[in-house]
C-alpha cells in the first residue's frame, strides 16, 4: 500500500489568499514536527532499550556474584549492545569461581594440618599461597579473550 500525497491543484493554491497560505504553511510544518517528532521518539527508545537491557542483566549478574553466587548466566538478546561487555563478565564469572574454588581447598588443607597440630606445615602453606598471589598480580588491565 503505497502513501500518496494530494495538493491542491493550482487554480486553489492562486485563489488562495496570504493569511491562509500562512495557516497552511503553518499546518504543514507542525505535522512534520511531529512526525518527526515521533520517529525520533521511537528510534531513541528502540536505541535505549539495547543498552538498558544489558544493563539490567549486568547489575543483577554483579549482585549475585557479590553473595557468591557465579551461576548466573549474563545472556543478552539479539541486537543487544555491550556484547564484549557481556563476555568479559562471564570470564570475571569463571575467574572468581575459580578462585573462590582454590581458596576453599586452602582453607581445608589448612584445616586438616591445625587439627594434625601441623602448624609448622600451615605456616608454610600461608607463605606459599602469599609469594604465589604476590607473583600472579597482574600488572596491566586484563582484556577479554575474542
Amino acid at each position: 500500500m503505497a502513501a500518496t500525497l494530494v495538493l491542491p491543484s493550482a487554480e486553489t493554491l492562486d485563489a488562495l489568499t496570504g493569511a491562509e497560505v500562512h495557516r497552511l504553511i503553518f499546518w504543514l510544518f507542525a505535522g512534520y514536527l511531529v512526525i518527526t517528532s515521533a520517529a525520533i521518539g521511537i528510534v531513541t527508545g528502540l536505541l535505549s532499550h539495547r543498552i538498558a537491557g544489558p544493563e539490567m542483566v549486568f547489575n543483577r549478574a554483579v549482585k549475585s556474584m557479590m553473595h557468591g553466587d557465579y551461576a548466573a548466566r549474563v545472556t543478552l538478546r539479539k541486537g543487544d549492545y555491550l556484547k564484549k561487555l557481556s563476555c568479559l563478565l562471564a570470564e570475571l564469572q569463571k575467574h572468581l569461581r575459580r578462585r573462590d574454588e582454590e581458596h576453599a581447598a586452602l582453607l581445608q588443607e589448612l584445616g586438616s594440618a591445625l587439627e594434625r597440630g601441623d602448624v609448622s606445615s600451615a605456616c608454610d602453606m600461608i607463605e606459599h599461597r602469599l609469594a604465589a598471589a604476590s607473583s600472579t598480580a597482574p600488572t596491566e588491565p586484563v582484556t577479554p579473550s575474542a
